[in-house]
């Protein structure tokens, strides 16, 4: 990272973005006279600035590292720049212990939700895997057009993870490698000093039943609903059956909502206007939503898993 420091002055992070990256709720904070004066003072017409207000005690709580000069301990910070230039209000890593501390953290938070796909890249899922004919929907797919296919679904995945924009829907066959591509694009934004969820859309629907019953169901749903990427695995049409009979489903369809134009991966086995089963109202609503809102990744690609097996 280029180190801005000798050219323009550095700023400590405002509480409130740093309570979204460290998923901490800050305590209200409040300013003297003079400190809002101060802050009205350097901030043009028409626009809003936070002060450097000292970190709250929770936020100092979850920062164990020595403070560092350039950036307070928060691990992150901004430039003092007037209103309209560019990097005006964006949030900088910082090289110190406590970024460092925060990436470990969320890279072991994501390890632990992903399982099996930790250690996914792009890199690592092969182009050149072996292949063979297969179908879709009746219709034959050639091994030629599965690599073209394959090539292209990574390639369009490793762009949205260097420039994530709404929602990435990716769905093909069992085995093809939608997990694998979603896990890598969670690894990517988190090296990158984003925040990540992953679940698999089972898994969701009962933390979501043990949350409701425990009372965490908002404190849940807002740790998902703040994350810079939002990663939703194996979504089926049973999953939104299921959801659409309980309580749960407002949760769900909430979630859903509030993340439009925020980045959100979903993967599945089928396209998204047969995720609901005919009639089934709620469901329809939900899978429109999806249907609408994603770019659309198809892999229609022979089970690399199954081959595996066959040829073991």
């Amino acid at each position: 990272m280029k180190d801005n420091s000798g050219l323009q002055e550095l700023r400590q992070i405002a509480p409130g973005h740093l309570a979204r990256l460290l998923d901490v709720t800050p305590p209200p904070t409040t300013e003297s006279t003079d400190q809002a004066a101060d802050r009205t003072s350097a901030t043009p017409a028409g626009a809003t600035a936070s002060s450097p207000t000292p970190c709250p005690a929770p936020l100092k709580a979850a920062i164990t590292a020595p403070e560092c000069r350039g950036c307070g301990g928060a691990g992150y910070y901004k430039l003092a720049v007037p209103y309209g230039d560019p990097n005006w209000g964006r949030l900088f890593p910082c090289g110190c212990a406590a970024y460092a501390k925060q990436l470990a953290d969320r890279t072991a938070r994501l390890g632990d939700e992903m399982g099996g796909l930790t250690d996914r890249t792009f890199g690592s899922l092969r182009l050149d895997r072996k292949l063979e004919g297969t179908t879709w929907e009746g219709k034959q797919i050639s091994v030629a057009a599965q690599r073209t296919l394959l090539a292209d679904g990574v390639r369009r995945a490793r762009a949205y993870a260097n420039q994530p924009r709404g929602w990435l829907y990716l769905h093909g066959a069992y085995g093809a490698g939608k997990s694998h591509l979603a896990a890598a694009i969670a690894n990517a934004r988190v090296q990158d000093g984003h925040t990540a969820r992953f679940h698999t859309a089972g898994r969701l629907l009962d933390k979501l039943t043990a949350a409701l019953r425990d009372g965490m169901a908002d404190r849940l749903l807002d740790a998902l609903l703040t994350c810079d990427l939002l990663v939703l695995d194996e979504l089926a049409r049973s999953h939104l059956a299921e959801a659409a009979s309980d309580w749960r489903f407002t949760r769900i369809e909430r979630l859903l909502n509030e993340r439009i134009g925020r980045p959100t991966v979903i993967t599945a086995n089928v396209a998204p206007d047969d995720l609901a089963t005919p009639g089934d109202l709620r469901a329809e609503r939900v899978a429109d939503r999806i249907a609408g809102e994603s770019e659309q990744i198809w892999l229609p690609i022979s089970s690399f898993r199954r081959l595996k097996e066959r040829t073991a």
